[in-house]
């Protein structure tokens, strides 16, 4: 009787090897690439493709498609280069890249090739694409905020992750971060405050990540940052003190200037 050995079936894992050479020159600035592209397909129904690749400037945009025969799944997508030995993700780049990318068939990653390895460097560079599904590591419960008032308190609680997991909260408007929540332990809630300085306005949500794997990400839904009290309510005792500043301190020189002139008697 022969013995059936079974072995998992990574399926969530997917590469696409770009053996594209980049030659950096110091005085052209200009990269030279070699390029062989050839679909990646799965069993799965999911396939990766490099469409193009193009040069302007520093910039290199890399083209690519991604196909998933199945509706609603989400990907993490990163760019690896031959430089550290593809062992950590690119960072100077931005576009369809990251987490939660949609499948679609005109996909672009922009990479800053300058930012990223220095403007001095020049050598050969391969890059290499990978792709699997977004299965994000936790899941944020009952977080249904329209709006977050600065200096007020929130428990933000969620679920999942494992109890080494040391969490970072990001409060951010795009791309940019104002204020960090670090070193939170995953205990499934934690209390914060939203600072002060932070400006009122639309588009706020908060990134959840692990301090040490940057693939565990995931964002909440956005909200409004507002102020504590309204604008209008810390001006209107000043415009109050004004008036009455006004009728107490005003035209001191003639005590009887507002004086009201009595009704004349009739006879």
């Amino acid at each position: 009787m022969k013995r059936i050995v079974s072995r998992p079936a990574f399926f969530y894992v997917y590469s696409w090897l770009l053996p594209a050479i980049a030659h950096f020159y110091k005085k052209q600035s200009a990269l030279l690439f070699l390029i062989v592209l050839a679909p990646f397909s799965s069993l799965f129904g999911q396939e990766i493709s490099i469409k193009n690749i193009e040069l302007d400037g520093d910039h290199v945009f890399i083209s690519y498609s991604l196909i998933d025969s199945t509706l609603g799944r989400k990907y993490t997508v990163n760019l690896f280069s031959s430089k550290d030995n593809f062992a950590t993700p690119l960072r100077k780049i931005n576009s369809d890249i990251g987490i939660e990318i949609q499948p679609g068939i005109n996909k672009k990653i922009d990479w800053n090739a300058k930012e990223e390895f220095g403007h001095d460097f020049e050598g050969k560079v391969a890059f290499e694409i990978r792709s699997k599904i977004y299965i994000p590591f936790l899941a944020l419960k009952e977080f249904d905020f329209k709006k977050l008032k600065r200096g007020n308190a929130y428990e933000i609680t969620w679920s999942g992750g494992r109890p080494q997991n040391i969490l970072n909260f990001d409060l951010c408007r795009g791309e940019k971060c104002v204020a960090s929540f670090s070193n939170i332990a995953n205990m499934g809630h934690y209390t914060l405050v939203i600072p002060m300085h932070v400006k009122p306005g639309d588009g706020y949500q908060f990134k959840i990540s692990d301090t040490k794997n940057k693939d565990e990400l995931i964002h909440s839904g956005t909200f409004s940052i507002v102020r504590k009290a309204p604008l209008l309510l810390k001006v209107m005792p000043v415009v109050m003190l004004g008036v009455a500043g006004y009728f107490v301190w005003g035209n001191p020189t003639d005590p009887h200037k507002n004086d009201i002139d009595p009704f004349p008697t009739v006879h």
